[in-house]
């Protein structure tokens, strides 16, 4: 007996570190990332002041842009980049990045921009070299300049890299992808906020996208996750002994989804008004209810965006609330210029979060509008139009 119990206890040590081991990722970029894969876009801003430590080469024209672009990676250093134009008018088509981070920028770092349309210009596949205890690290982001006038001009950036590949899950093998959600250059951003990087579970069909966190939860269980900072691995082990405790939501509430360090939690067909959660504070990302109407018609109701002031912790063996859902407000504002009168209609939650309407999932007619004077002799009705 003692020898079949030392059997079993060196099968299960050995499943264990396998388990939690490095799980290697392939580097991926693309010119079209964000079409292929999602993403943010982040503003860059421009200035026409040259940075007095900066280094350049002999620029075509006196009226250049400079930006700085902000990383996390190598000693959280910066990366000066330079819009310049190969003739003396027109868009910026050229770009100048310090690429190697060396604080200088060579004419070998120059970037030919492509012309989208009369109003923007595309520089993709911009490589950026960190100087890493490993070695270099390759890295790609796309940029874009768009202008539609003299005094409106912008640098936009957006991803153009992220990693992808196989993983085991608890002996299921499943596709994950990671994104640099807030264009910093890591992969393993954990925000209160909304800002943590992103993991996209799945392939194109069934595919869900979800945030870096403490936890990642696949197929109703729980899991401690590690993601390397440039990327290249994650690491997944059974989180057996977190503590969970209860969030209260009104009862017509169907689904909501609640994020924060923890990571990424959706909770749908609620039961009696609670659900559980690991302990932590928490904001609600999204809530969606439904209801029939007296012609058995479905309508749907939810909201998608929330501000960042929506915070709730979640303790040990306390019930925490949350009011989403009812009330929702229906928020008509009127302004005028040019000779015209400008209507916009809005619902919105308890926390000011927009909230949407649907019919049987498709949007109902849009609301009217009736404007009449004291005595009548005026009496019109407007219907508004979505846009």
């Amino acid at each position: 007996m003692k020898i079949k119990a030392l059997f079993l206890l060196v099968i299960f040590s050995i499943t264990a570190t396998v388990f939690s081991a490095p799980q290697w990722l392939r580097y991926c970029s693309s010119d079209t990332a964000r079409e292929i894969i999602g993403g943010n876009t982040k503003n860059i801003e421009l200035s026409k002041e040259k940075p007095s430590e900066m280094t350049v080469p002999k620029l075509n024209t006196d009226d250049v842009r400079y930006a700085v672009w902000k990383h996390e990676m190598a000693g959280k250093k910066s990366r000066q980049i330079i819009l310049d134009r190969q003739k003396k008018y027109g868009k910026y088509d050229l770009m100048y990045f310090d690429s190697n981070g060396d604080g200088s920028i060579s004419e070998n770092e120059k970037y030919q921009g492509e012309r989208r349309d009369e109003y923007r210009v595309n520089f993709n596949g911009i490589p950026v070299l960190f100087d890493t205890d490993d070695g270099i690290v390759t890295y790609h982001i796309n940029f874009y300049y768009y202008s539609y006038r003299a005094d409106y001009e912008r640098l936009y950036a957006q991803i153009g890299c992220w990693y992808e590949g196989t993983v085991d899950i608890a002996g299921v093998k499943t596709k994950i992808t990671l994104v640099d959600y807030n264009l910093n250059g890591t992969f393993n951003d954990i925000s209160e906020t909304f800002d943590s990087d992103r993991i996209i579970i799945g392939d194109v069909i069934t595919k869900h996208e979800t945030f870096v966190g403490n936890y990642i939860e696949y197929e109703n269980k729980l899991y401690n996750l590690q993601v390397s900072k440039d990327g290249a691995f994650v690491e997944l082990t059974s989180a057996d002994d977190v503590a969970y405790s209860k969030l209260e939501v009104p009862v017509n509430v169907d689904s909501i989804v609640c994020c924060g360090q923890n990571g990424l939690f959706k909770r749908d067909n609620i039961k009696d008004g609670q659900i559980s959660l690991p302990v932590g504070k928490y904001r609600v990302r999204s809530w969606q209810k439904t209801a029939k109407d007296d012609s058995g018609k479905n309508w749907e109701m939810g909201a998608t965006w929330y501000s960042n002031s929506n915070e709730f912790e979640i303790s040990r063996g306390a019930v925490a609330k949350s009011n989403v859902g009812e009330n929702v407000f229906s928020n008509l504002s009127v302004s005028y210029g040019n000779g015209s009168y400008y209507f916009r209609h809005q619902l919105s939650g308890n926390n000011g979060e927009s909230v949407s309407l649907t019919k049987s999932g498709s949007r109902p007619d849009a609301p009217k509008v009736r404007i009449y004077n004291r005595d009548r002799t005026y009496d019109q009705t407007f219907s508004l139009e979505y846009g």
